[in-house]
């Protein structure tokens, strides 16, 4: 079976969500046993595109890179307007197609059956959380008619699943519930990064792209209330910048024990979420939410809202706050500063919650959905 990945989402400069689900769902993949006997086509597009950066991180055999150099807006009208180039252009001869996230697609052509993965519909339940232009994007790509012409589609939660049928009207049949994975932690020296960062020993941590939707102005005000008891308490944020990051970079200036460390490579993140006293994640929608859990994987006890995929995805291994209450959210940190049992039991349960997320485990998932769309 030749099977074609659109992997134009592994060219993002700096790796999150999609593009770090993509990038170890596909290593998993071709790692499989099962998988050996298949030939996978992945397309890359982009007239400046550093191809080679990509292809070192797949060193296995059965993989071929179907590279163009079109540029990108003339591929993104084409498709918006005749949903051209086709899918025979895009990956050549295949059996099927996988569309790891929305892209500009040729959404009209059924030449071959092709499966998309559907992250979140945040776009839809919660406009407000985007730029002008991010909605712009968005209404282009026709999410409700890309996945209504999927032949199947692959939800990252039961939430995403309910909110497909919800919003789109899909049948649940059409679509699988396949959890990722989650990486292996690099470690490194937790001494020699503290200091090249320069970061303080009792702090807490934030970890995601710096935007409205992860709320927060609602941390920085619990932050303030928790310092009150805890005056050499510091709060350290990372993530790359997103909307309306210049509006909250000013709030992150107001207090010197307030440290922001924009994006983080892999080995650094990983020190970093392992030296943090509390992981806080204020964040008011996810369709799945990978940060809480590399918080657990590093014994590291997470604070989150009830809401969206998190109790999904958590269970009863965080400590729920309401993160639209600066008060509820100051007692939950204060609460896991100050009760060592607390704090211990929350980094026990979220050592097994994690078990649950492998990425071995979800491509042989995924591997099985591809399969089955032959039958």
């Amino acid at each position: 079976m030749r099977i074609g990945i659109d992997g134009r989402s592994l060219q993002e400069p700096q790796y999150s969500g999609v593009s770090v689900y993509t990038q170890s769902l596909l290593q998993a993949l071709l790692s499989l046993p099962e998988a050996e006997p298949h030939e996978f086509v992945c397309f890359l597009n982009g007239y400046a595109l550093n191809a080679d950066a990509i292809i070192k991180k797949f060193p296995q055999k059965n993989i071929r890179w179907l590279i163009k150099r079109w540029p990108n807006k003339l591929v993104t009208g084409g498709e918006i307007i005749f949903s051209y180039p086709n899918l025979r252009q895009l990956f050549g001869k295949v059996d099927m197609v996988f569309v790891p996230s929305m892209q500009f697609f040729p959404i009209k052509d059924h030449t071959v059956p092709w499966i998309l993965t559907v992250h979140d519909l945040s776009f839809e339940k919660h406009p407000e959380y985007f730029s002008p232009k991010g909605r712009l994007w968005h209404k282009l790509l026709r999410p409700r008619q890309f996945c209504q012409s999927a032949t199947r589609l692959l939800a990252v939660s039961e939430h995403t699943k309910d909110d497909l049928q919800e919003i789109y009207h899909l049948p649940h049949n059409k679509i699988e519930v396949i959890y990722p994975g989650l990486g292996a932690p690099t470690e490194i020296s937790a001494t020699t990064h503290q200091q090249s960062l320069n970061l303080p020993q009792n702090y807490i941590f934030f970890l995601s792209t710096i935007e409205p939707r992860k709320n927060l102005e609602t941390l920085l005000s619990a932050f303030a209330l928790v310092r009150q008891q805890h005056p050499d308490l510091y709060l350290v944020l990372a993530g790359a910048p997103g909307w309306q990051f210049k509006k909250i970079a000013r709030a992150l200036t107001a207090d010197k024990n307030i440290i922001y460390l924009s994006y983080l490579a892999e080995n650094v993140k990983w020190q970093i979420l392992k030296q943090a006293r509390v992981f806080v994640y204020p964040s008011l929608y996810e369709g799945f939410g990978f940060p809480p859990l590399e918080a657990q994987a590093m014994g590291t006890p997470v604070i989150v809202g009830s809401h969206s995929s998190l109790p999904e995805v958590l269970g009863n291994s965080a400590l729920y706050a309401n993160v639209l209450d600066v008060e509820s959210l100051s007692r939950a940190i204060s609460h896991l500063l100050e009760n060592e049992c607390l704090r211990q039991d929350f980094i026990a349960q979220g050592r097994k919650n994690v078990e649950r997320f492998n990425w071995q485990n979800t491509a042989r998932q995924t591997l099985n959905a591809f399969l089955n769309l032959k039958q």
